[in-house]
């Protein structure tokens, strides 16, 4: 077992829950299982693991609330680490290696750029030079990773224009799919202008609990209505999941049958099989099954969830062959795993399905971001460009489903506003992402999702769906 230790001197930094979600990963950037506790001067990361790696951690940052943070690979040793010092040379390296892949390509280095690395470099190197006051070194790392988070931002933005500017070029210009979850309702007359502007696409849930209440007594009134908005708005129609591994998207009824997988093989199937018949040439879209790696309910293993998953997507082809289908994955950066034993990860789970070559044509990356268990961990634009190009290598089109909290646990509204413009840059410019869609529609008070919605309680829009629907015309998707 590999031990880890950490000084921590600035522990204003350190967010209630940073112990608890923190992690050590390989050079492949899957968690290994680990345990982090902390001590009277720091933290202490024990690991199934004995190999050098990197540690993850969630960390304050000025302006960009809290957010995960990861060292350089570090190797096993008595004498402990500054935490501090090692994530603002996490963050410089993995900046600077950007910035020599931008250079690389013959592209200037923006001004913003080198002046933000100017100074994170010299903020680094005091770090390093003030070592002995443990205070001062904090204090100078601090400000290196606010300079190189900066640097990153700058980036991203130069890279989203070039990116713009070449598809502006292209004779033939790539649609991207950008819309939004229509919740349970549907949409009334001053709420649908709001959604049209924003939206080319409309997301309608198709949630098992909704339509089938009680076995076999179906009920499609909300689903179709919501087909028919979309229709009349002309909207794409990106339709599902129509397999939800969630509690709050199951019927109740199917709980009775937990443990007896043949059962819930059988009632998935017909759950699907009905619904992919009924809407079958009205939707563009299928969003077959969503988070079967983070599964935690109805006893499923993980071998399960997979199976049932495979069988899902092959009901689709055989009820509908020619609509192209998505499964899609939470916590792509595989948090769950340094707490939780898990075979496969995320991008291993989405591989064994494309691999299985029954027709899936696009995966889905969902990122709601926070800090709680089930949750996306926020991290800066490189690190999220970094792995979207770990999902390209399935050479299959990518979905965005994303949601950003406007309050609570490190955020603000400004701090949703400033991760939503940065990502949606990124997504702009990333050739895999064919589609971005916000995944709630009700701004609740309370429960997984609160603080997520486009629209209020008084179904008002929130500053989530007004930076959407800037965005869009900006980019004139």
């Amino acid at each position: 077992m590999g031990l880890t230790r950490f000084l921590v001197p600035i522990r204003d930094a350190l967010p209630p829950k940073a112990a608890e979600r923190a992690y050590l990963s390989g050079m492949d950037d899957i968690p290994w299982r680990t345990r982090v506790v902390a001590t009277a001067d720091g933290l202490t990361a024990e690991r199934t693991e004995s190999e050098s790696g990197s540690f993850h951690i969630l960390w304050k940052v000025e302006g960009r609330g809290e957010q995960v943070l990861g060292t350089a690979t570090l190797v096993e040793r008595a004498a402990p680490y500054i935490l501090p010092l090692e994530l603002a040379r996490g963050a410089l390296n993995r900046i600077r290696a950007n910035v020599a892949s931008w250079q690389m390509a013959g592209l200037p280095s923006p001004d913003a750029v080198t002046e933000a690395l100017r100074v994170a470099l010299a903020q680094f190197i005091a770090a390093i030079g003030s070592q002995q006051q443990l205070q001062d070194s904090a204090a100078h790392a601090q400000r290196s990773i606010e300079a190189s988070l900066a640097a990153a931002d700058s980036l991203i933005a130069a890279f989203a224009e070039q990116a713009a500017k070449m598809r502006q070029a292209q004779p033939v210009k790539q649609t991207i799919l950008f819309g939004g979850r229509l919740g349970t309702d549907i949409p009334d007359a001053s709420l649908s202008t709001s959604l049209v502007e924003a939206f080319n696409t409309g997301m309608v849930p198709l949630t098992w609990c909704d339509i089938e209440a009680q076995e076999a007594a179906r009920n499609w009134s909300i689903a179709d209505g919501q087909i028919a908005w979309c229709q009349a708005h002309q909207l794409r129609i990106f339709a599902g999941p129509l397999l939800e591994f969630d509690k709050r998207s199951l019927p109740d009824w199917l709980y009775l049958w937990e443990g007896n997988f043949e059962h819930l093989m059988d009632a998935m199937g017909q759950h699907v099989k009905a619904t992919v018949g009924r809407y079958k040439g009205r939707v563009h879209l299928w969003h077959c099954a969503a988070r079967p790696n983070t599964v935690d309910t109805l006893a499923l293993s993980e071998e399960q969830s997979l199976r049932m998953t495979l069988r899902a997507v092959e009901i689709v082809r055989e009820v509908d062959p020619k609509t192209p289908v998505v499964v899609s994955f939470d916590q792509p950066w595989a948090e769950c795993m340094s707490r939780r034993d898990h075979d496969l990860s995320p991008l291993q789970f989405a591989d064994t399905l494309v691999r299985a070559d029954l027709g899936i044509s696009g995966v889905g990356l969902e990122l709601n971001l926070g800090v709680g268990p089930w949750a996306t961990l926020p991290r800066d634009v490189i690190e999220l460009g970094r792995q979207i190009e770990r999902w390209s290598t399935l050479g299959i089109p990518l979905v965005i489903l994303l949601t950003i909290p406007s309050t609570g646990e490190g955020f603000s509204p400004a701090v949703q506003q400033r991760w939503l413009q940065a990502y949606l840059q990124l997504f702009s410019a990333k050739s895999a992402v064919h589609g971005v869609f916000w995944n709630q529609m009700q701004d609740e008070s309370s429960g997984a999702m609160a603080h997520r919605g486009l629209v209020d309680s008084l179904d008002q829009p929130t500053a989530a769906l007004t930076t959407l629907a800037k965005f869009r015309k900006q980019l004139q998707f």
